[in-house]
């Protein structure tokens, strides 16, 4: 998935610094995180620690600003805001965040962001 910059265009400007950052996320329906203008998601999964997390394309001299998140079970109500489908992430964890249990659990987590 190619997401355009600020611009519309696609380009890179001459003194841009791309890095790419993880971004930790929490599972529940809507959040926000602080990321730079002009961002590029490349990934959503589970880190090391198990931790759900948006791998992300920046400059790292671009402002920064909000974006919005969210993060749907299956079966829940999707957003109906403007948002555009990112991916979707398989969770094997043991601990049922939902129904607050421990058990055998597999869960999809479909993943929106606000643009």
């Amino acid at each position: 998935m190619v997401w355009e910059d600020q611009d519309g265009q696609g380009k890179v400007n001459g003194d841009e610094m791309k890095t790419i950052w993880k971004y930790p996320l929490e599972i529940i329906n809507k959040q926000e995180i602080i990321i730079q203008k002009g961002y590029t998601p490349i990934h959503i999964g589970f880190d090391g620690d198990s931790q759900l997390c948006l791998w992300a394309i920046v400059d790292d001299n671009a402002k920064k600003t909000k974006c919005i998140i969210y993060v749907i079970a299956t079966g829940h109500e999707a957003p109906s805001y403007k948002v555009k489908y990112f991916g979707t992430v398989k969770d094997e964890r043991a601990y049922d965040k939902v129904h607050n249990k421990f058990g055998n659990f597999v869960f999809f987590w479909h993943i929106f962001i606000e643009k």
